[in-house]
C-alpha cells in the first residue's frame, strides 16, 4: 500500500517516536540568593555526560534530550559556591530553578609558567601572576576564560565548563 519508501518513512517516524519518549529535559533559571539577580554565564554541567551549557542573560538555562533516571547537575560560577543537584527524570521536562550563594574566594596568586630545555630544577620560568582580586574583576564566568586573557595563555574549549590551558603552544 505504501511501498517501499512509505515504509521507510513509517518506520523512521515510529523509531523517533519511540526514541523521543524515552528521552527528557531540565529548564529553569538562575539567581542570587541574596540579591535575587539573574546571573548570565552560569555553568551548568553534567560530569556524567560529559556535557552541558551555560546561563542566557535572563539567568536561563535549557538541556534537552537526557535519558530516563537520576543526572547529576553541577552549577558552578566565579564568586559563588559551586552546587550539585541530583534530579530523577521520568517524564516530560523538569524544572530546576537555583539560588546561587556568593562565597569569598581565598587563594593565593596563579603562578602560569612555561618550560624550556635545561635542567629539571631550572625548569620553571615564571611568566605571568593572577591575583585573587583580579580573578574576581575580570567577569568572566568560568576560571580558564580568566587565566586565557594573560598573555601567552590560550584555551582549547571541548564544551561548556571543559577546556584545557595552552601555555605558549604548549
Amino acid at each position: 500500500m505504501f511501498g517501499k519508501s512509505g515504509t521507510l518513512l513509517m518506520a523512521i517516524l515510529l523509531l523517533s517516536a519511540f526514541m523521543a519518549k524515552g528521552q527528557t529535559g531540565i529548564h529553569g533559571k538562575i539567581t542570587d540568593k541574596n540579591t535575587g539577580e539573574a546571573l548570565v554565564g552560569v555553568s551548568v554541567y553534567l560530569p556524567d555526560f560529559s556535557s552541558g551549557t551555560v546561563s542566557d542573560v535572563k539567568g536561563s538555562y535549557v538541556l534537552k534530550t537526557l535519558r530516563k533516571g537520576e543526572i547529576r547537575i553541577q552549577f558552578s560560577y566565579v564568586g559563588y559556591k559551586t552546587l550539585v543537584k541530583k534530579v530523577q527524570f521520568k517524564d516530560g521536562d523538569v524544572k530546576l530553578d537555583i539560588d546561587m550563594e556568593p562565597t569569598i574566594i581565598n587563594s593565593e596568586e596563579v603562578v602560569i609558567s612555561g618550560s624550556f630545555a635545561g635542567l629539571q630544577h631550572d625548569n620553571v620560568l615564571r611568566i605571568s601572576t593572577i591575583k585573587p582580586s583580579e580573578i574576581q574583576r575580570s567577569g568572566s564566568p568560568s576560571f580558564m576564560e580568566t587565566i586565557a586573557e594573560t598573555p601567552g595563555v590560550s584555551m582549547i574549549s571541548k564544551g561548556p565548563g571543559v577546556a584545557t590551558p595552552v601555555i605558549r603552544g604548549l
